[in-house]
């Protein structure tokens, strides 16, 4: 069978990555077809592997992995080769940076479908019940269980069931739920460090706060400011927007709690989302899930309008 591979290339504070993943998975063992080399030498990772089943998700199916082959090239200060006697294994003296690399730059290479939040709002549901709906194929993601209604609602099949999610009450329960002061394991690097207008004065001190909760932010200059690192649950989200909107709070309101300010839905306004992303922020609350401020049932009439 012909499969165009896709092609991964990245590089992050001298680390880099090239290689190539199938887009198709298949159940079993494909170990037999799935690569990893560190400076020209073949070992075994379970961390790797599981960033690139992670970062894969939505192409290959829960239970499913695929072929690669992924060629590090690392510093040699920050790899050691002596681990294992038969030099299977192999030691990364920054393996948040290697893993992020991996996986962000898998997540970078394969296509994706995206959508965008026009309004926090619930809106006006007797309207948005009344619509007709077409779906097309580029607005639904069945091995998820979800289908885009409109740019502020989507539909999950959870438990048998339809729910119409509200996203701006999801992204707030998400923050709420995963938002605290983060240890160094718990935060990401970002491969290209965003810069931000922040002119220098009383608001450093807001942004030096905001170290704690993961996000760390450093001056270039009296009125930029770069995005180095955010918390691992933000990192799979759009964060040059979500960060970019927090900033814009900040500056409108810098006396502003910053929890305040971290869980308010102004932050996912113009932000594009794709169904990968919108079932990671619904996946803590999938195995219990009872009442959602989030979710509504909707019922077989409303259905039958959407599908038809």
């Amino acid at each position: 069978q012909n499969v165009e591979l896709i092609l991964i290339t990245g590089e992050y504070e001298g680390h880099k990555v090239f290689g190539m993943v199938s887009p198709i998975g298949s159940r079993g063992s494909s170990k037999n077809h799935q690569f990893l080399f560190a400076n020209k030498r073949l070992f075994s990772d379970k961390a790797i592997h599981s960033a690139v089943l992670k970062a894969m998700d939505g192409f290959w199916n829960p239970g499913e992995s695929g072929n690669y082959c992924l060629m590090l090239d690392i510093p040699p200060a920050y790899l050691d080769v002596n681990v294992h006697p038969r030099k299977t294994e192999v030691k990364f003296f920054k393996p948040s940076i290697v893993f992020s690399l991996v996986q962000s730059s898998i997540e970078r290479a394969k296509p994706k479908r995206s959508f965008a939040f026009e309004s926090p709002g619930q809106g006006d549901l007797d309207t948005l019940m009344s619509q007709n709906y077409s779906m097309e194929s580029d607005t639904q993601d069945t091995s998820m269980g979800l289908i885009k209604l409109t740019d502020s609602y989507f539909i999950l099949n959870h438990g048998g069931r339809p729910y119409l999610i509200f996203v701006a009450a999801l992204f707030e329960k998400y923050m709420n739920l995963k938002m605290r002061k983060v240890i160094e394991s718990e935060i990401t690097p970002l491969l290209i460090a965003e810069p931000y207008s922040i002119s220098k004065g009383p608001l450093d001190q807001r942004i030096e706060e905001m170290r704690s909760f993961g996000i760390i932010l450093e001056r270039i200059d009296d009125e930029n400011i770069l995005a180095k690192s955010v918390p691992n649950y933000l990192s799979e989200l759009p964060v040059r927007n979500i960060l970019g909107n927090i900033l814009d709070s900040l500056k409108k309101a810098p006396n502003e709690d910053l929890r305040a300010i971290f869980l308010s839905v102004d932050n996912i306004k113009t932000t594009k989302f794709s169904l990968q992303q919108i079932h990671l922020m619904l996946k803590p609350f999938l195995s219990n899930w009872g009442s959602k401020s989030f979710a509504k049932p909707i019922n077989d009439e409303v259905l039958h309008r959407i599908y038809q």
